[in-house]
C-alpha cells in the first residue's frame, strides 16, 4: 500500500477551495456530475502528484467557457459526427470549434477520504471518527468525531456550502441526542458575526485554525481552547495598510501609490497570504525560512530554498515586499 505524503497547508486549502466550490453538471445522459471542471484548473496549485491522487473524473460535461463581448457564458457542447470530435459554436460568427474530450472532464474529489485526511490533520482517533462514511447531510456536512483539546474531548464537524445551507445545517444541529458543543469547520467563510451561532456550536473557517507541522500540517489546539472558552478569534483588519483578497488574489497597501496587484502564481499567492497575516498579527518582520515552510510544508527539500526564486521572472514583487540582510521579509508601506 502506498503511503501518500502529508499535505501542506497550501495544498490542503487548494483542494477544499475545489471542494467548496464544486458545481453541479450534467452529462450527455442528463446525470448530475458534481464535481470542478477541467478548465477551472489553469491556475490550480496541486502538483501533478496531487491531482493524480485527489481528483477523479466521474464524467464529462456538456458545455464548455467561451468569451463572449468580454464575458465568459457556457457554450453548449455536442458531438459532430463528420468531424468525429466535440465542437461548440463561438459567437458572434457561429463558427464550430472543437473542443478535447479531456477540456470537458468532471472531477471529483472523494469525500470519505478527504474526510479521513481533515481527521488525520485534526488527530482524531481512528476509533473516534464515527460519522465520515455517512455524512449527516449528503455533501455538505460530515461529523469527523472527537478530538482532545487540552484534556476535553469535543465533537468536531466540517461543512460545506455553509453560506447556502445554514439553515439546513442549524436544524441538523438542533437534535436533542447531540452534545450542546462542538467546532464546525468550513471550507469557504466561517459564518457571519451578524447570524449567532447555534447552541455552543463555534463555527471557523478552516484557514484559520491551521498551523505548519513537521508532517504537512494540523490545527492550533490552543487556539481552539481559546474560542471554546469564549474568545473570538483575531479578525482581519481591512481598515490596515496591506489588504489581500484571497477570491482575486489581489494584494492592496493603502500608504503607497502603488497600483492593486494581482497576484497570478499559486505559490507567490502564499507568500503574499502569510506574510498579510503575519501582519494582521503586528508582526512586520517574518523570517524567511517560516515562509517556505508555509509554503512548501514537509515537501519543501528540493525545491526553491530563497523567496526571491519562487517570484524570479515577476520583478514587480519587489515594488510592494522588502527584504533585510538578515533574511526578513515585510511589506514596503512608506
Amino acid at each position: 500500500m502506498n503511503v501518500y505524503p502529508p499535505l501542506t497547508i497550501t495544498s490542503l486549502l487548494e483542494l477544499t477551495r475545489l471542494f467548496e466550490y464544486s458545481s453541479v453538471f450534467l452529462n450527455d445522459q442528463g446525470q448530475r456530475l458534481l464535481g470542478v471542471p477541467q478548465w477551472a484548473l489553469t491556475h490550480c496549485c496541486l502538483t501533478p502528484q496531487e491531482r493524480a491522487h485527489w481528483l477523479v473524473p466521474i464524467g464529462y460535461a456538456t458545455v464548455y467557457p467561451v468569451h463572449v463581448n468580454g464575458n465568459r457564458v457556457l457554450a453548449d457542447v455536442s458531438f459532430d459526427p463528420e468531424a468525429n470530435h466535440y465542437v461548440y459554436r463561438s459567437e458572434p460568427s457561429f463558427c464550430k470549434r472543437s473542443v478535447s474530450m479531456e477540456d470537458l472532464a468532471i472531477l471529483a474529489i472523494p469525500d470519505d477520504q478527504l474526510m479521513q485526511s481533515l481527521a488525520d490533520v485534526c488527530e482524531v482517533p481512528v476509533a473516534l471518527r464515527t460519522g465520515i462514511e455517512t455524512p449527516a447531510i449528503t455533501d455538505v456536512l460530515w461529523h469527523l468525531g472527537k478530538i482532545r483539546i487540552h484534556a476535553v474531548w469535543v465533537d468536531i464537524w466540517c461543512a460545506r456550502h455553509l453560506s447556502v445551507k445554514t439553515a439546513q445545517i442549524f436544524h441538523h444541529l438542533k437534535n436533542k441526542q447531540l452534545p450542546d458543543t462542538g467546532l464546525v469547520l468550513t471550507f469557504g467563510a466561517p459564518l457571519p458575526e451578524v447570524i449567532p451561532p447555534h447552541r455552543q456550536y463555534h463555527f471557523l473557517a478552516l484557514k484559520q485554525v491551521l498551523c505548519v507541522r513537521a508532517a504537512g500540517c494540523g490545527i492550533d489546539e490552543d487556539l481552539l481552547h481559546r474560542v471554546l472558552g469564549g474568545a473570538s478569534l483575531p479578525a482581519t483588519d481591512q481598515s490596515g495598510p496591506v489588504r489581500f483578497d484571497s477570491y482575486s488574489n489581489t494584494l492592496v497597501i493603502t500608504t503607497k501609490s502603488l497600483a492593486p496587484w494581482i497576484i497570478k502564481g499559486a505559490r507567490q499567492q502564499a507568500v503574499v497570504r502569510y506574510l498579510v497575516d503575519q501582519r494582521h498579527k503586528d508582526r512586520a518582520w517574518v523570517p524567511s525560512h517560516e515562509i517556505l515552510a508555509y509554503v512548501y510544508g514537509a515537501q519543501q527539500q528540493g525545491h526553491s530554498r530563497r523567496i526571491s526564486d519562487i517570484f524570479r521572472g515577476n520583478p514587480l514583487w519587489q515594488e510592494y515586499i522588502t527584504t533585510s540582510a538578515k533574511g526578513l521579509y515585510g511589506f514596503k508601506l512608506d
